[in-house]
C-alpha cells in the first residue's frame, strides 16, 4: 500500500492516468429518470451502435498500456453485450483491477460464478429504493426491484464481492435510513450519492434532482456521515486513489472514460470527446490541445474570492452539459460544494 500511495502521488504530479471507465455499450433495458446518457428510447436497445469485440480489444490494449491500475466497466447495461464476459476476462488478464457496474437484470448463477473465477474486484448494482414501487419508478422499468434483489442474492451466494449504489433524489430522500437498513440486512456494502448530473444533452432531471439548499443540506449531512466509515466508501477509496479531502475533478488528469464509440472523454457524464482510440494512439490524445484545455482549466472568474475557492472544483460535466462551457459554474453546483465543505469540516472535527 505504501508503494501504491507513492505511485499515486507521483501520478498526480505528472498527470498520469491510473483509473479508466469503459462504457462498453449505451444500450440499456432500463430508463432511469436520472440517467446522464439521456438517450431516446430508440437508441437504448440498438445493438448496431456498439463497437465489435475486436474493436474493444484493440482499445483495451491501448488503455492497459497507459499504466493504469483500475478499470470500471459500465453502460448502458454491460450484460446486454453477448461478449461481456469475454471482454471482462480479456481486461482481467491484462492484470488490471476490474469493477463492473450493472442493473442486475441479466445476472445468472453461471455469470456470477464466472465473474468470481475471473477475480474481478467487485460488481456494483444500482438500487435506489428498498421498496419495489419507488425503485421501479426511478428505473422506469416494472420488475427492476425483483431483478436487482435476485442479482444480489446470486452474487452473494457465489462469494462475489457485491456493492450497492444508490442515488438520492426528491423521490427517495425520505428512504435513506431504509436503504441503509436494507443493505445491512442483506450484508452488502452501500454507497450513497446525491450528485445528479444533467444528461449529455443538457437536460436536468428536475423530477429527481434536489435543488433546494434547505432540502439538500440534511441529505448531504446524512449521506456523508454514513459514507464516512462504511465498507463501500472504503472500497471506493481503494478503487479510486484520487479520493482526497477536497472535491477536485480528476477527469483527463488521473482518470478518463472511453465511450461506447471509442472516444475518450473526461468522465461518463460529459460528452467532451478529445480523440478516438480506434484511430489514434493514447498519448496523442492525452496531450492534444483539447485534452490539455480541460485538464489544465482554471477556476471560473465568478469563483474568485469565494471562501472555498482553494479546495473547490465546479463540476465541469454539469457546466458543459447545461451552459455549454466547462469553465463556468451554476448556483446549484456552488450551493452543493459549499454544503459539502461545511459538512466535511464538521465530520473531520468529530474524528
Amino acid at each position: 500500500m505504501e508503494i501504491f500511495t507513492k505511485y499515486t502521488k507521483s501520478a498526480l504530479k505528472k498527470r498520469q492516468p491510473i483509473y479508466a471507465t469503459l462504457e462498453l455499450t449505451q444500450n440499456c433495458n432500463f430508463s432511469c429518470m436520472h440517467c446522464y446518457l439521456g438517450l431516446p428510447e430508440t437508441n437504448r436497445k440498438d445493438e448496431n451502435i456498439d463497437l465489435s469485440t475486436e474493436e474493444w480489444k484493440k482499445i483495451i490494449d491501448k488503455v492497459a498500456a497507459t499504466g493504469i491500475f483500475f478499470v470500471v466497466l459500465t453502460g448502458g447495461e454491460v450484460f446486454l453485450r453477448s461478449d461481456a464476459l469475454e471482454l471482462i476476462e480479456y481486461i482481467v488478464n491484462k492484470g488490471l483491477i476490474v469493477s463492473v457496474f450493472s442493473n442486475g437484470s441479466f445476472i445468472t448463477h453461471d455469470i456470477a460464478l464466472k465473474l468470481k473465477k475471473m477475480k474481478i474486484f467487485c460488481i456494483a448494482y444500482s438500487l435506489h429504493s428498498p421498496t419495489p414501487e419507488i425503485q421501479d419508478k426511478i428505473s422506469g422499468t416494472d420488475g427492476s426491484y425483483d431483478k436487482i434483489l435476485s442479482a444480489i442474492k446470486i452474487s452473494k451466494e457465489v462469494g462475489l464481492h457485491t456493492i450497492l449504489k444508490a442515488s438520492i433524489g426528491k423521490i427517495n430522500l425520505h428512504q435513506i435510513d431504509e436503504l441503509i437498513k436494507f443493505a445491512d440486512d442483506m450484508d452488502v456494502p452501500l454507497e450513497l450519492g446525491f450528485m445528479t448530473l444533467a444528461d449529455r444533452f443538457g437536460n436536468v432531471p428536475l423530477d429527481f434532482q434536489i435543488t433546494d439548499r434547505k432540502e439538500l443540506s440534511p441529505v448531504i449531512k446524512k449521506v456523508m456521515n454514513y459514507n464516512k466509515n462504511n465498507q463501500a466508501q472504503e472500497a471506493c477509496k481503494s478503487m479510486d486513489p484520487v479520493f482526497k479531502d477536497n472535491f477536485r475533478c480528476s477527469g483527463l488528469f488521473t482518470a478518463f472514460c472511453v465511450e461506447s464509440d471509442g472516444f475518450i472523454t473526461p468522465c461518463p457524464g460529459i460528452d467532451y470527446k478529445v480523440g478516438s482510440l480506434l484511430i489514434e494512439d493514447f498519448d496523442d490524445i492525452w496531450y492534444n490541445d483539447k485534452a490539455m484545455a480541460f485538464a489544465c482549466r482554471k477556476m471560473p472568474e465568478m469563483c474568485a474570492g469565494c471562501e472555498i475557492e482553494d479546495i473547490c472544483s465546479p463540476c465541469p460535466a454539469y457546466s458543459l452539459n447545461t451552459v455549454g462551457d466547462f469553465n463556468k459554474t451554476q448556483d446549484f453546483i456552488c450551493n452543493l460544494n459549499k454544503e459539502l465543505h461545511y459538512v466535511h469540516k464538521k465530520l473531520k472535527k468529530q474524528d
